[in-house]
């Protein structure tokens, strides 16, 4: 039932410019929610909202004990166009839930273009290998001597799986020469 409310809160975005204020209010409380799926709802629709008085409440979200949780909220900061919001992506990429420092890489990609390489390389020091090996897929779009000697790097990884993904991406880089 509240889930069902904060999304249907946010289907009054067309709302006047007040309304969507006291939205933002009602929805940023329910980011505390005792319920999950409440809150992963309630990010979602601050995320469409794009309110900057929710941008320290979803920050907050990121410490959730719930991964999805976490997840839902970088995806609502990822639309927040603001400098904190990026440093909350980047800090997300050290989150010890793999699906939430892949979360955190794909949208720092998708947000920063071609300046994320510097901060996707050092997703290459996650301790989880499904982590490793997105970073290297995020990694292999981008060209140079720096995203070789990374993946150099990982063909010694613990990892059978991550050494493989580093072997494929570095034929590939050869043949596309």
């Amino acid at each position: 039932m509240r889930k069902s409310a904060a999304q249907a809160l946010g289907d009054l975005k067309a709302c006047g410019r007040d309304r969507q204020e006291e939205m933002v209010e009602h929805l940023t409380i329910a980011l505390a929610d005792e319920e999950p799926p409440v809150r992963v709802a309630a990010a979602n629709v601050l995320g469409r909202l794009k309110s900057l008085k929710a941008l320290d409440p979803l920050i907050l979200a990121l410490k959730d004990k719930y991964p999805w949780v976490r997840c839902a909220a970088l995806r609502a900061l990822k639309e927040i166009p603001e400098e904190k919001s990026k440093h909350a992506l980047q800090s997300s990429l050290s989150d010890k839930a793999p699906q939430v420092a892949i979360t955190a890489m794909e949208l720092i990609k998708e947000v920063m273009g071609r300046r994320a390489l510097n901060i996707l390389l050092e997703s290459l020091r996650h301790p989880h290998p499904q982590v490793v090996i997105q970073g290297i897929r995020c990694i292999k779009a981008f060209k140079g001597r720096k995203v070789i000697e990374a993946l150099k790097g990982l063909l010694q990884h613990e990892e059978e799986e991550v050494r493989q993904q580093a072997m494929s991406v570095l034929k590939e880089a050869r043949l596309s020469r």
